[in-house]
């Protein structure tokens, strides 16, 4: 993997200056632990430089919104489709079993299962394709009211509460930093990080 094609993410501080992490950073205790490049992206290993600054110095609100945007990029990317695709079948699967299924309870619960199988998934997929989840829950919920009536029961069950599906935030992805930003960066980590050692290596 070529180092520009690494996921990067953002750090942005209180004073408006931004860090890129190569990878994901970590908080622990009161401090943040991430690597940061030093020199060029253009080869297959660059340089990094293990460092860790305290978190009051951290933009988190942009920090988080930038770093819950990256992963739903990489996921997209990656993961997302194949998912999707066995969610699909699982769904499908589900109303498979409702049709043949005879008893109207038994129906009742296997159509419920999927509504909750698929009101969970945006959450736990970054908000991949949320909105054609939201429609498929929308048609099945239909089918859970008709059963519910079917099994004697309320067709609105209130225990079953509708949630807006979660979005990815709409950050547009930050360029890898070029030569200069990469030093001048290392040269903004020196001055918040607080190990003086740490300063000097930098």
């Amino acid at each position: 993997v070529l180092a520009a094609e690494a996921l990067l993410y953002r750090i942005f501080l209180q004073d408006g200056s931004t860090l890129v992490s190569y990878g994901d950073f970590a908080r622990v205790a009161d401090r943040v632990v991430f690597s940061i490049p030093i020199g060029g992206l253009d080869g297959p290993a660059p340089t990094l430089h293990l460092v860790s600054i305290s978190e009051s110095a951290v933009d988190w609100d942009r920090t988080d919104r930038y770093a819950q945007a990256t992963r739903a990029r990489q996921y997209a990317a990656t993961q997302g489709e194949a998912d999707f695709d066995a969610l699909s079948t699982d769904v499908a699967r589900a109303l498979h079993d409702v049709a043949v299924t005879k008893d109207p309870a038994r129906r009742l619960a296997l159509a419920t299962d999927a509504s909750r199988m698929l009101s969970a998934w945006p959450a736990a997929h970054h908000g991949y394709r949320a909105s054609d989840v939201a429609q498929l829950s929308a048609l099945l919920d239909e089918a859970v009211g008709d059963l519910r009536v079917a099994a004697g029961l309320p067709r609105l069950d209130l225990t079953l509460v509708a949630t807006a599906s979660p979005l990815p935030p709409d950050v547009p992805e930050l360029p890898p930093p070029t030569l200069r930003e990469s030093i001048e960066q290392a040269f903004t980590v020196a001055s918040v990080a607080p190990d003086p050692a740490e300063r000097v290596s930098l």
